[in-house]
């Protein structure tokens, strides 16, 4: 017992002694708990170690007990962290946490009680990511387009009845290929041709090879062809986010899920596959907003209007201007990007909720709406507003971008986002950035 004493140190902080009478220490892992809708079994994720505290109860006596107090009160409130010799654990650097007394008392003169709550002082250190969130939406949007692809071949069954549904899975898959050719981005893109002839060839493919099928409107609505042109990509995004949300792409799918417990083999068929090519559909156009977020912002980006139905004509004139648009100087408002990012989280969600996700692409969704969420918040810090400007007269864009920005080369940008008809005549009310 004796050689156990004399292992212990004597206590301080900053090099004020006083004595303890006990030290507990809290430690834990941090740690949520996820529990996803429509799924049995729960995950919980680790975030790493938490910060230790110590709370400890001491005491000074003697009679120089209330000088020594004062002494250890304006150590305890002098910021930043220092030593502290803990008896059993040894010197740690910590920081003084949450609020400290000091108590005297009438009954036992010469002696002072002493409350601390120590944490460990720890470092400031920004996090260090192993891959940034562009790179990680971008190889999660082409993960979502291969499993999409994969879940479709695996879904869409051709037995011996489908002569019986065939009729309504053909027109449901015309209707969508025609709704996605006569869509704005379509046009933008010039994909629109390509969706009617495999509209007109789709039968013929879903009947043989329907692997064949998922693969060709993959390769149609693939837009990583277009990644190094220059568009006005939220736009884009909004474009693509709001098509999945017609009921063209989704009262089918709506019906299979819900889906009565007694059903006739042929209804199922008929459910089953027409849903299938729905969600394809949907997923592909998905994955295309996904690589599209992922250019906001870069080099290739310009400034738009807040209307998703950009006229093709404003795009292609602009492709010919420099970009307003810089890796470091995004001209694009902070409500624009907000509601662009809340839009595709929203498309994210609402596949969230379909019951008949698989658990891979269930998680895969779940990392790509964290993604987008983390890279589109970080790039609307610190950008402009959207502003409401009344001129006293008309004027030419070139003098109001030299007035407002003292910038007369960001004129185009006024131009496209208010989609002003010629440059030398501007309406007296137009939407500009803060600055």
């Amino acid at each position: 017992m004796a050689y156990f004493f004399e292992r212990l140190r004597a206590a301080s902080f900053k090099g004020i002694g006083f004595n303890v009478l006990s030290v507990s220490k809290s430690f834990l892992r941090r740690q949520v708990l996820h529990e996803y809708p429509q799924r049995d079994v729960p995950y919980l994720e680790d975030l790493g170690k938490g910060a230790t505290r110590y709370s400890m109860t001491a005491f000074l006596c003697g009679n120089d007990c209330v000088e020594k107090a004062k002494l250890l009160e304006k150590v305890l409130l002098t910021p930043g962290p220092g030593t502290f010799v803990h008896p059993w654990d040894g010197n740690l650097t910590v920081s003084v946490f949450d609020a400290s007394s000091i108590d005297y008392t009438s009954e036992e003169l010469g002696y002072v009680s002493i409350s601390v709550t120590f944490v460990e002082a720890g470092n400031l250190e920004f996090p260090a990511f192993s891959l940034d969130s562009i790179s990680q939406i971008r190889g999660l949007a082409d993960k979502l387009g291969l499993s999409a692809v994969e879940d479709f071949a695996a879904k869409f069954k051709t037995t011996a009845l489908y002569q019986f549904v065939q009729g309504v899975v053909d027109g449901s898959m015309a209707n969508q290929l025609t709704e996605l050719a006569n869509s704005e981005f379509s046009k933008t893109f010039g994909i629109a041709s390509d969706l009617i002839e495999l509209a007109q060839t789709g039968s013929y493919l879903l009947t043989s090879a329907p692997a064949d099928f998922a693969t060709s409107l993959k390769g149609i609505l693939g837009l990583s062809q277009y990644a190094g042109s220059k568009h006005r990509w939220t736009g884009v995004v909004d474009q693509l986010a709001n098509t999945t949300k017609s009921p063209t792409f989704n009262q089918f799918t709506t019906a299979r899920a819900n889906e009565d417990a007694v059903t006739s083999s042929i209804e199922s068929l008929q459910l089953n596959d027409t849903s299938a090519v729905e969600t394809l559909t949907r997923r592909l156009i998905l994955s295309q907003a996904l690589g599209a977020a992922s250019l906001i912002g870069s080099r290739v980006d310009i400034t738009g209007s807040d209307d998703a139905d950009q006229d093709t004509a404003d795009i292609q004139a602009a492709e010919n201007e420099t970009s307003a648009t810089t890796e470091n100087n995004v001209t694009v408002s902070v409500d624009e990007l907000v509601a662009t990012r809340d839009n595709l989280l929203s498309v994210i969600d609402n596949e969230l909720k379909n019951p008949l996700t698989t658990d891979e692409i269930f998680v895969m969704l779940v990392e790509a709406r964290s993604a987008v969420f983390i890279s589109l918040t970080q790039k609307a810090e610190g950008l402009s507003r959207l502003i409401e400007a009344v001129l006293p007269q008309n004027e030419s864009s070139v003098v109001i971008a030299y007035d407002y920005y003292n910038d007369a080369n960001r004129e185009k940008e006024i131009v496209i986002r208010n989609k002003i008809p010629h440059s030398s005549f501007c309406p007296n009310d137009l939407k500009l950035l803060s600055k």
